[in-house]
């Protein structure tokens, strides 16, 4: 090597652009990750889509709802990731209190409440038992999403609206761990809602998920967990409780995660309610998910 390709040396090193690697590579782990349990990296880049189905009734109302959430996550350093996600519902509402069966149910499209969601890696470890992440996440959701009306021309309970009807803060943490072809997954947040509306609104709302993963090929694995959600009551209207809301429910978690092709993640899972212990008259059915996340 010439005197002058050694002088040129350093300047190589310290001014080279940021490597293009596939996230996998990035990451330095195979471990599959699903849309929201991203590991992290500088100048990480993620596109989301999340599609669900279920249905909930309050009271003699009940409806059949299909979200669609599309969001974008980068990570403008390596600790910290921040994501804007924004959601489209498509309802079917049935009133079994109407008589007439011509106007007992209504459809409706329409925004939900946009969310900016940040995750902070605060600790990392790297030893004879694995991996081991611990972090903060956060979140602000936006009231973008209208007040809902049932075909009576009714507002809906607070269970029922497409959106909170506040601005809600939310924060927790998470615990993450990988060894070998087995890896785990806990968090736990609790949102605040702050009413500036005077119609229906959500209320304080503590929950957690836990799960584990088990992936016996590169591109292929299963996990099983829990979620659970525990709610305040909800109000009707400023100082009207909303008599329908509130309480505990449980679920049983099930997904396969595929790796088709380099940085795409197909998740395909199903919530399964076992325990429901809410106050009033309020149900909650399972939901179906499938969430694809495309890294670039």
């Amino acid at each position: 090597m010439s005197v002058r390709a050694l002088a040129l040396l350093p300047v190589l090193v310290f001014c080279a652009p940021d490597a293009h690697a596939c996230a996998v590579c990035a990451t330095a782990d195979p471990t599959l990750t699903v849309a929201g349990e991203e590991q992290p990296f500088r100048g990480r880049l993620r596109l989301d889509a999340d599609v669900r189905q279920g249905g909930v009734s309050a009271g003699d109302v009940g409806l059949d709802d299909r979200r669609v959430e599309v969001a974008v996550l980068w990570a403008p350093i390596r600790q910290l990731e921040v994501e804007f996600a924004a959601p489209y519902l498509f309802r079917h509402v049935v009133d079994e209190q109407t008589a007439s069966t011509l106007e007992r149910d209504s459809d409706e499209a329409t925004i939900g409440d946009v969310e900016l969601r940040a995750q902070y890696l605060a600790y990392e470890a790297r030893g004879g038992f694995g991996r081991r992440r611990f972090g903060l996440i956060g979140g602000l959701k936006l009231p973008t999403a209208p007040l809902g009306y049932d075909p009576r021309g009714a507002l809906l309970a607070s269970t029922l609206q497409p959106g909170c009807g506040s601005i809600a803060p939310s924060l927790g943490a998470y615990y993450a761990t990988s060894r070998g072809p087995w890896s785990t997954y806990a968090s736990g947040s609790l949102f605040l809602p702050f009413s500036i509306r005077d119609g229906p609104h959500s209320s304080d709302s503590a929950r957690f998920v836990a799960h584990v993963q088990f992936q016996p090929h590169p591109r292929v694995a299963g996990r099983i967990g829990t979620f659970v959600r525990i709610d305040a009551s909800g109000q009707l209207a400023p100082g009207v409780d909303d008599t329908n809301s509130g309480g505990l429910i449980g679920y049983l978690t099930s997904a396969i995660v595929v790796s088709p092709i380099s940085d795409l993640v197909v998740t395909a899972g199903v919530f399964l309610p076992v325990i429901e212990a809410f106050r009033g008259t309020h149900h909650e059915s399972a939901i179906v998910a499938l969430t694809l996340a495309h890294d670039f």
